[in-house]
């Protein structure tokens, strides 16, 4: 197996974030299985080998890590993308957590303070990603 750039973060959830610059993601289909929904994913129905636009500026995705057998929301982000593109996929992320957990996200006036903490973990770490050292802008 290739040398991967695939950062890993972990926080009370039993969803992995991993993170990678969408350039970086050659060898991804040898590292992670792919989901094309939820329910998919909570059954581990595969769906087979992705593969990946280089014209966008962020992505998401289920996904299994073949070697730890974790599951994880996969994020790859354009090396040049915007600030907003991690706000974007950050809510795809807590979405990912919310919908599989069967957790409530009803919305601000159902008090949704949990879902604000997560999203804003999940850009804390696209942000970590981006300014650690090796990954800086190039």
């Amino acid at each position: 197996m290739k040398k991967t750039t695939i950062k890993e973060y972990r926080n009370l959830y039993p969803v992995t974030l991993y993170v990678d610059y969408l350039g970086n993601s050659a060898n991804i289909n040898e590292i992670f299985d792919f989901y094309n929904c939820i329910n998919d994913w909570s059954e581990l129905k595969n769906a087979g080998t992705i593969y990946i636009d280089r014209d966008i500026n962020g992505a998401t995705f289920l996904v299994l890590n073949k070697i730890t057998g974790r599951k994880g929301v996969l994020i790859l982000l354009d090396k040049d993308c915007p600030v907003s593109t991690q706000a974007h996929e950050s809510i795809h992320y807590a979405d990912a957590v919310f919908d599989y957990l069967h957790m409530n996200g009803e919305g601000y006036d159902a008090g949704n303070e949990h879902y604000a903490y997560l999203v804003t973990w999940c850009f804390e770490q696209l942000e970590d990603f981006r300014n650690a050292e090796g990954y800086k802008k190039r």
